[in-house]
């Protein structure tokens, strides 16, 4: 039962988690040392998931500098809530 009740909460430890790592590092860092931190099985889906982010990720690295533009640009554009000329 409580695993189910840490599965609502981990979108929004994640979140956290990954605006910690843009904020403390300034270049790169691998997928290899993420993953764990935020929670994936899988390199993978770790950069799946950052790439959904905003974030840049090559050659099995978070490109920190790109991916905090990435994901500025991705708060900053309007929400497409799937209604075309809203």
């Amino acid at each position: 039962m409580a695993s189910y009740c840490l599965d609502l909460l981990r979108p929004g430890l994640r979140d956290h988690a990954f605006a910690a790592i843009l904020s403390a590092y300034a270049t790169e860092v691998e997928l290899g040392t993420l993953a764990p931190w935020l929670g994936f099985a899988t390199l993978k889906a770790a950069a799946r998931w950052l790439r959904g982010q905003g974030a840049v990720v090559t050659r099995g690295c978070l490109d920190v500098r790109a991916s905090r533009q990435g994901v500025r640009a991705r708060r900053a554009a309007p929400e497409c809530n799937g209604r075309e000329g809203a």
